[in-house]
């Protein structure tokens, strides 16, 4: 698979991230990249009122990673926070999402199962993948 070593570049990007906030549909979501080893605050949008969540994360004044489902919903989910967020002057990184969205789609739903992907193809990686 070519995209697989994209994914794990992708991935390293993610965790050397710094000051920002990533937004993610569920708890599983959330699970998922810490099995990874991502460090950065996660917040679940589910359950929550998206403009009181917006107004609050804008005003936290960090770089805002919008990691939804690649599925319909979650496509919509991604254009409606961003589309809020930067009307509020958030910073809005849509990077890591169209990234992993080409690079992943065909063989996964979404950010709940990244782990299960990286751990699954870590043997062909040319070095260890450790998510700890």
């Amino acid at each position: 698979m070519n995209s697989e070593k994209e994914v794990f570049e992708i991935i390293e990007r993610l965790k050397r991230e710094e000051n920002a906030l990533i937004l993610i549909e569920g708890r599983r979501d959330a699970e998922s990249l810490k099995n990874i080893g991502i460090e950065s605050e996660i917040i679940c949008i589910s359950q929550k009122n998206m403009y009181d969540l917006t107004l609050d994360l804008v005003k936290k004044d960090k770089k805002i990673i919008i990691l939804t489902d690649f599925d319909s919903e979650g496509t919509h989910l991604f254009k409606e926070y961003r589309k809020e967020l930067e009307s509020l002057g958030g910073t809005i990184d849509a990077t890591y999402y169209r990234e992993l969205k080409f690079h992943l789609k065909k063989f996964i739903k979404g950010i709940e199962d990244i782990d299960n992907f990286l751990f699954t193809h870590q043997t062909s990686r040319p070095y260890s993948y450790n998510p700890e």
